[in-house]
């Protein structure tokens, strides 16, 4: 990310700074605004002022819809979201501001701002999520990496099934059974599990699956893609906690030195 070489101190354009917590790690500058009461009105106050070369991090779709029907600035600002695929074109090759409105799943979503960023051009991160993001990116996570405990469920759902002599394709019904909702991507980490561990061949339960017993769990472990889904699950979390508990200096020091493939 390039080191910040003799420009002048950044400017933040906060009424209440001396409220807040601060930190610079080389061209990078962080305002430490996390629990804040009203993150909207934050946002807002700032924007106001100056909208130009501006990204925002929402959680959702959904949420940055909302932030987009009541933001009107010139010009408009960038948003990035959870679900999106941002590449670099997306954001402006001169970014100055970065908003984390919401509580970053994992480092990669950050990527387009922060490695696309002038190395010699300063960029202030203002921290707005809050303890109550965490709840929410746990079912994300849910959503995007099976755990054993659903990969359990899952199964025994479709055993069930199969049990009553309906179709064993997969998934079948399991989507509608399941509580939650996971997107395709999840399906397909299930299906490549199951695959591996010799529980399905192709879209069907594999033929013995009436022999099966819960010792297939210790089988997990011989998944590659199971492998993966935990590794990506702890990177998560700890990229979270970091962003949740750890002091702005150790969070301006990781976030301009993030190792970025």
């Amino acid at each position: 990310n390039g080191t910040y070489r003799g420009q002048k101190t950044l400017e933040v354009e906060l009424k209440d700074l001396q409220y807040c917590d601060s930190a610079v790690n080389g061209n990078l500058q962080l305002i430490d605004r996390r629990n804040h009461k009203n993150r909207f009105s934050y946002l807002q106050e700032i924007l106001k002022k100056d909208s130009s070369d501006t990204v925002v991090f929402a959680a959702t779709r959904a949420r940055l819809e909302k932030i987009k029907a009541c933001l009107h600035v010139e010009p408009p600002v960038y948003f990035l979201t959870t679900g999106s695929v941002s590449s670099f074109s997306d954001i402006p090759e001169r970014c100055s501001k970065l908003f984390l409105f919401d509580l970053p799943l994992h480092e990669g979503l950050l990527e387009p701002v922060l490695r696309n960023n002038d190395p010699y051009q300063p960029i202030t991160v203002h921290l707005l999520y809050g303890l109550e993001d965490q709840e929410r990116n746990s079912l994300l996570i849910d959503l995007s990496f099976p755990s054993t405990q659903l990969l359990v469920v899952i199964y025994s759902l479709l055993v069930e099934a199969a049990g009553r002599g309906n179709a064993t394709v997969f998934p079948g019904q399991v989507k509608e059974q399941l509580k939650i909702k996971p997107g395709k991507n999840f399906w397909h980490r299930c299906k490549g599990i199951f695959t591996e561990i010799g529980l399905l061949e192709g879209d069907q339960l594999a033929p013995d699956w009436v022999a099966q017993n819960d010792s297939w769990q210790n089988r997990l472990i011989s998944s590659p893609v199971f492998c993966n889904s935990q590794e990506l699950r702890k990177r998560c979390m700890k990229f979270q906690e970091l962003l949740l508990y750890e002091t702005p200096t150790e969070i301006a020091r990781h976030l301009n030195n993030l190792p970025f493939l």
